[in-house]
């Protein structure tokens, strides 16, 4: 995967059209897992066996989530809070990269610098390396952060039919800043962002 080139013309990393590419194909499941995550169950439970044949209830998977959101919303509605999700992918992947540049990574060894190295060395190196990593993922995270709270709400919306968060020329963009402005200040864009950083960060 990492041999894949595209070409010169197109104005983005390999690495970024690789991941919004696969986030946008497989975005319907995503959808779908957050509206499970949210608690939403718009279908019954059906009844099943164990292993070992004792009667159960089994909850929906998420492909019939995929197809009660394409029977309500149609098929691109299978699609709603992409942008948002696929704005964030860019914004991590750029503040990453400028992170790195203002603080650079430790620089790789080769197998025998490594081993010249005292184990006061190898603890003081791995240190660096971790809160550098750490670092840089929390500043992603932080910047990303209002776009990741837009599109959760986009797509929090089909439990309630709104569509505050979604449609329109800007996808739902103005609307939503709009509206956490209006009901959470500013603060509101970044909402939830402790559980996140630990999430991510652990």
């Amino acid at each position: 995967m990492n041999n894949i080139e595209l070409p010169a013309e197109v104005p983005i990393p390999t690495g970024l059209a690789l991941r919004l590419g696969a986030s946008f194909a497989f975005h319907p499941f995503e959808y779908s897992k957050v509206l499970i995550q949210l608690g939403h169950e718009p279908l019954a439970p059906r009844n099943t066996k164990t292993l070992l044949g004792r009667p159960a209830l089994a909850y929906p998977s998420v492909f019939q989530y995929c197809g009660h959101i394409r029977k309500r919303d149609g098929v691109l509605g299978m699609w709603r809070g992409v942008t948002p999700k696929m704005l964030s992918l860019a914004v991590q992947h750029l503040a990453g990269n400028k992170f790195n540049e203002i603080y650079p990574p430790e620089p790789e060894l080769k197998e025998e610098e490594e081993d010249a190295l005292t184990m006061e060395e190898r603890k003081e190196r791995f240190i660096k390396i971790t809160l550098q990593a750490i670092a840089c993922k929390m500043t992603c995270v932080v910047v990303s952060q209002p776009l990741q709270v837009l599109a959760i709400r986009s797509m929090a919306e089909f439990v309630g039919g709104e569509d505050k968060f979604c449609g329109g020329l800007t996808a739902g963009l103005y609307g939503g800043i709009v509206s956490i402005l209006n009901e959470n200040g500013i603060l509101g864009f970044w909402s939830g962002l402790i559980p996140r950083m630990l999430g991510e960060v652990g």
